[in-house]
């Protein structure tokens, strides 16, 4: 039975339980961002990218090579959004583990990836944020598959993940779940882990972030 069928006849869920199932997707941490206000934005190479994130869930750093911290540990039922993995100067392995209702997946490249890559888990637009009316064209405002900032099939995976040859942006969650974009859903519990293989010496390029929405 397909996912519309299940969704309509009741013989499953209409909502991801396997964060597998999600976009993953690689950029340069100047490329990812976030809009901080209506007219501002901040990308994953600075601190307020991090700081707007853990207004809609929670970030931290990594203090160790390749070991696990927690970036977020809820009770509960929910929504988790995005997952954005902390990255090294050089190349690296970023790695998330998600425990979803007692079922943990781990996520992570086969390949090393290049200095300063992130790693996107979960719904992205294929643009920059459109940070003022007055100043952004038309064609700066679509942010749709095959829009003028998506590259299309230009890169080949990296080790099973494909890079973003453009700036890339995560929605809201509120967003996310309003627009019906793939989002992750879980229901007594959620546990967000998150490592890379090497430790980095610039304080930023430590940090990781999950965004999320719990149930009223």
């Amino acid at each position: 039975m397909s996912g519309s069928q299940s969704a309509l006849f009741g013989g499953g869920s209409r909502w991801i339980t396997n964060p597998k199932h999600l976009s993953f997707i690689a950029a340069l941490y100047g490329n990812i961002s976030v809009k901080t206000a209506s007219t501002t934005i901040a990308a994953s190479n600075t601190v307020g990218f991090f700081t707007a994130a853990a207004l809609r869930g929670a970030q931290t750093s990594i203090t160790v090579a390749d070991t696990y911290v927690t970036v977020a540990s809820v009770s509960g039922a929910g929504f988790l959004v995005n997952c954005v993995s902390p990255t090294h100067s050089s190349a690296h392995i970023p790695t998330i583990r998600i425990t979803v209702d007692g079922v943990a997946y781990t996520i992570a490249p086969s390949a090393n990836h290049t200095a300063l890559w992130r790693t996107v888990l979960g719904s992205v637009t294929t643009s920059a944020a459109i940070t003022a009316r007055a100043s952004a064209s038309i064609a700066g405002d679509l942010a749709f598959p095959n829009s003028p900032d998506d590259g299309g099939f230009a890169n080949a995976p990296v080790g099973g993940v494909v890079v973003s040859s453009s700036v890339i942006s995560l929605p809201s969650p509120e967003t996310a779940l309003a627009y019906g974009l793939p989002v992750l859903r879980f229901e007594s519990s959620l546990l967000v882990e998150m490592k890379c293989s090497g430790l980095s010496a610039t304080a930023v390029d430590k940090q990781c972030a999950a965004t999320y929405r719990l149930d009223l």
